[in-house]
C-alpha cells in the first residue's frame, strides 16, 4: 500500500437523466477525490454485479459528493455495458478496458485466466490505500474505515 498510481484513460459511460451517456474517463481528472474502482471479467455476471451494487450502496451511505467516484472496469464493450447498464438501472460509470491493459497495471491477471472481481482504493493524492482481490461479500466492510476518515 502507499504506491503511487499512475494515470489511464478509458472510454466508458454512464447513465444519465435516463441516456447512456459515453466519454472517456481519465484518473488524472480525478486528482482531489477517493477513488473505488471495481475490476470485474465480466460484468455481465450477476455475481460480480451484486458485488458491485454493495460497493455503490456503501459509497452512497457514507460519500459526501464529489469528494468519491467509484468505477467499474471489465473488458466488456461499451454496447454490452450499456445494456447491463439499462437493464440493472445502474448509474455507477462502466469503463470498458478492452485490452487488459488497465487491468494489467494493477497486476491483475487476463480477464480470460477466469480471475475474480479485484477492487482497489485509492486516495485524494493517487496513492493505493486499499486492495481486495476476488472481494467476497464478508470483505466489503473492510474499506469502511477508509471511507469514514476520508468522507469528512
Amino acid at each position: 500500500m502507499g504506491d503511487y498510481v499512475g494515470d489511464f484513460a478509458l472510454p466508458g459511460g454512464s447513465i444519465e437523466a435516463g441516456r447512456f451517456t459515453r466519454r472517456t474517463y481519465m484518473l488524472c481528472r480525478q486528482r482531489g477525490r477517493v477513488m473505488l474502482l471495481f475490476f470485474s471479467p465480466a460484468l455481465g455476471r450477476s455475481d460480480h454485479l451484486e458485488r458491485l451494487m454493495a460497493y455503490a450502496d456503501l459509497l452512497a451511505e457514507r460519500r459526501q459528493p464529489p469528494a468519491w467516484a467509484l468505477w467499474a472496469i471489465s473488458p466488456d464493450s461499451l454496447s454490452s455495458q450499456e445494456v447491463t447498464a439499462h437493464t440493472r438501472g445502474l448509474t455507477t460509470p462502466l469503463l470498458a478496458d478492452d485490452d487488459d491493459g488497465v487491468a494489467r497495471m494493477f497486476g491483475l491477471a487476463p480477464a480470460d485466466s477466469g480471475r475474480a472481481p479485484a477492487v482497489f482504493l485509492i486516495a485524494p493524492d493517487r496513492t493505493l490505500l486499499w486492495k481486495c482481490l476476488s472481494p467476497a461479500p464478508e470483505a466489503l466492510d473492510v474499506p469502511g474505515p477508509f471511507v469514514q476518515d476520508l468522507a469528512h
